[in-house]
């Protein structure tokens, strides 16, 4: 679960990315694995839906370090959170994520996926072979939209519900 205000919004490194509504400083406990938000599945739990939600848990899991055969689902906006080879969190303990450095409000938040995927190498083809949900896909975006968890959010800037994330 994602214990700093965040918003998504298009990346530039990958589709869609998760960016901190405000300033983290270094070292900040970003993230804390919730036993209800961050939902934990067997392979037989995963085989027993339907195939579009098999879908959806293949790309918003990742594997549990800790339960063989077992994922994590993410809940929140941590699973837009891309792969970076400098990353700007660190996930090395399974329980919990920090900020490696200090973040800036609006800059997107970063993970080293081999801190999450035991054999991840990087990636190649396999990528294309993902289906990606067209309502997350930055293309279809218009370039001002902004998705949050938090609010506000929406279109009229004068609104208490602005779409554009405000400072705490």
């Amino acid at each position: 679960m994602m214990l700093i205000r965040t918003y998504i919004a298009p990346s530039t490194i990958q589709g869609i990315g998760v960016f901190s509504q405000d300033f983290v400083p270094k070292g900040t406990l970003i993230w804390s694995l919730h036993e209800k938000l961050d939902v934990q599945m067997s392979s037989q739990d995963i085989a027993a839906l339907p195939t579009h939600m098999q879908d959806f848990v293949r790309i918003y899991s990742y594997p549990h370090l800790e339960r063989d055969g077992y994922v994590v689902v993410d809940s929140d906006n941590g699973r837009f959170m891309n792969h970076s080879g400098a990353p700007n969190t660190d996930f090395r303990d399974f329980y919990k994520g920090f900020a490696l450095d200090d973040i800036q409000a609006g800059e997107e938040l970063t993970c080293d996926y081999g801190e999450l995927f035991p054999n991840f190498s990087g990636f190649g083809s396999e990528m294309n072979e993902i289906p990606k949900p067209e309502a997350f896909q930055a293309e279809t975006l218009q370039s001002e939209t902004v998705l949050s968890n938090t609010l506000p959010f929406t279109a009229d800037a004068a609104s208490p519900y602005s779409r554009r994330p405000q400072s705490s």
